[in-house]
């Protein structure tokens, strides 16, 4: 069964359920939006590249890009939700447990809630 994560924001994500290698995966999950300087490593980049500039690439309107949300642990970014996950957490041929992250839009302004192993946190 997919971890549910359940966000107060009103941006519809492209993909919504996103897996990655759970050993990679530092402490609990949090939910958050973008932050001046936040950067990570995409999927098919070398380097790190900033949030801003990949949301300026993938076209995303400007008065969106505050709304995407973004799944993080305790030491980088995990997912730019429907947008790329972090290579540094892909799945891999070493992978030995997957965490199954599902992004659901809540339907009221409750506060924002991560269930991660079946446990809210």
């Amino acid at each position: 069964r997919p971890h549910t994560i359940i966000a107060q924001r009103g941006w519809q994500a492209v993909s919504q359920t996103a897996s990655f290698d759970m050993d990679c995966i530092c402490g609990g999950l949090q939910i958050r939006n973008r932050r001046p300087g936040d950067s990570f490593r995409p999927l098919g980049l070398n380097g790190h590249k900033k949030v801003k500039d990949l949301l300026i690439d993938r076209k995303v309107p400007r008065i969106l890009r505050d709304e995407i949300p973004i799944l993080t642990d305790q030491e980088k970014i995990v997912w730019v939700v429907g947008i790329e996950i972090n290579a540094l957490c892909k799945i891999t041929s070493g992978t030995r447990r997957i965490l199954k992250v599902h992004f659901q839009q809540a339907e009221t302004d409750s506060a924002t809630e991560v269930i991660k192993d079946g446990n809210q946190k």
